[in-house]
């Protein structure tokens, strides 16, 4: 363990990042659910937003579940209309996933009274104190992504040895 992190300094991050994590499935959860989604739709819809136009194997793969598995979301967010299949302007072959005209805005109302919270907050601190915060969850955020997309191949190679 790095020098400046002592068990007790490790020990106060994990129980509040415990806690976050668990809120923020929660959060999630409830958002998807008024929208009539699961979490993986939801979160699928979202990386297209802001990632995107993206293919759908990049979306499996920054999310890291399997070809099938993302087929069935894109098959239910393109169902909902909530995104669409386009030709990539650089290769007509490949098809692109991009959000619907409408749907981040389908999105966004259920969030008005968190965000208008939230800038309630931020506005309550420096900007010093925001750009640390921000560092700190960009790169908690990687981590994240890494270890979810590692947990999704295992889970995915678990459940290919117990069909075997």
């Amino acid at each position: 363990m790095p020098k400046n992190v002592t068990q007790a300094r490790f020990e106060r991050y994990s129980l509040i990042a415990q806690q976050f994590g668990a809120r923020t499935v929660v959060f999630q959860q409830a958002a998807a659910r008024l929208l009539d989604l699961n979490v993986t739709q939801l979160e699928c819809l979202q990386l297209i937003r802001h990632l995107g136009p993206l293919t759908a194997s990049d979306l499996a793969r920054e999310i890291g579940i399997t070809q099938a598995s993302i087929s069935a979301v894109v098959a239910k967010l393109i169902e909902r209309k909530l995104i669409a299949k386009q030709p990539s302007p650089k290769d007509k072959r490949i098809r692109l996933l991009r959000l619907t005209d409408g749907s981040a805005d389908f999105v966004d109302a259920i969030y008005d009274k968190h965000v208008a919270r939230m800038k309630a907050i931020i506005g309550g601190i420096s900007d010093a104190e925001l750009d640390i915060a921000l560092g700190f969850m960009q790169v908690v955020e990687q981590e994240m992504k890494l270890t979810a997309i590692e947990l999704n191949r295992s889970a995915s190679a678990r459940a290919s040895c117990q069909a075997e």
